[in-house]
């Protein structure tokens, strides 16, 4: 059973106000959790210190439930996106996703305190901060830290639970996929190329039906 941990929205603004919200999120709560926190917070893991951000493979339950066990819907291996079918449907850099053919599909920008993804037309999909993923950009400038705060409830698209992908936050929120490694310690591009695939953004088609 995940325990819930108080985790602020606090999100520098270009105004110098911060957004706050106490609304809890899921955190570790196991021993081997908080031991990888520990070892991480003093340094990484030896001979390893891009853990969260090297190969994934996202899973979740098979449909219908039944004790069919879980079913892998992507993987991400070096520097590739994989379909379920094990085709490749995105080419990664620290910067760009791109397609197969080589086709930028979308690009990293950082703003305001948030890591965006970009279409090709610079509108911004998705947007990143800590272990939280927006829909669009939130917009905090001239807003005080209660409407700060509300602002970023309403674009909240996912929150990255230690190897959970969970939409929305709090105890009523759904699980989505879950990973083979701790993807909520991971970078901010790292997690918004998770939520691409998982929200059918920059040659991906979701997650399957």
């Amino acid at each position: 059973m995940r325990r819930l941990l108080p985790v602020f929205f606090c999100v520098a603004a270009t105004t110098g106000l911060a957004a706050c919200d106490q609304e809890p999120v899921s955190g570790p709560s196991t021993d081997d959790e908080i031991l990888y926190d520990a070892v991480r917070a003093a340094g990484g893991l030896p001979g390893a210190p891009a853990y969260a951000d090297g190969d994934v493979t996202l899973s979740r339950p098979a449909a219908g439930g039944g004790g069919g066990g879980d079913i892998i819907v992507f993987d991400i291996i070096d520097s590739v996106s994989k379909a379920s079918d094990g085709a490749v449907i995105q080419v990664l850099t620290a910067t760009t996703v791109s397609s197969p053919d080589g086709e930028v599909l979308c690009t990293k920008t950082t703003s305001g305190g948030f890591t965006q993804l970009r279409d090709v037309d610079g509108d911004v999909l998705l947007s990143n901060v800590g272990p939280l993923v927006f829909e669009g950009q939130p917009n905090l400038a001239g807003k005080n830290p209660l409407q700060q705060a509300a602002e970023l409830a309403n674009h909240l698209r996912f929150s990255f639970d230690y190897t959970m992908v969970v939409e929305g936050q709090g105890s009523g929120a759904e699980d989505l996929v879950s990973a083979d490694v701790p993807i909520q310690f991971s970078s901010g591009w790292r997690k918004l190329v998770i939520a691409s695939l998982v929200d059918g953004y920059c040659g991906s088609d979701g997650l399957p039906q």
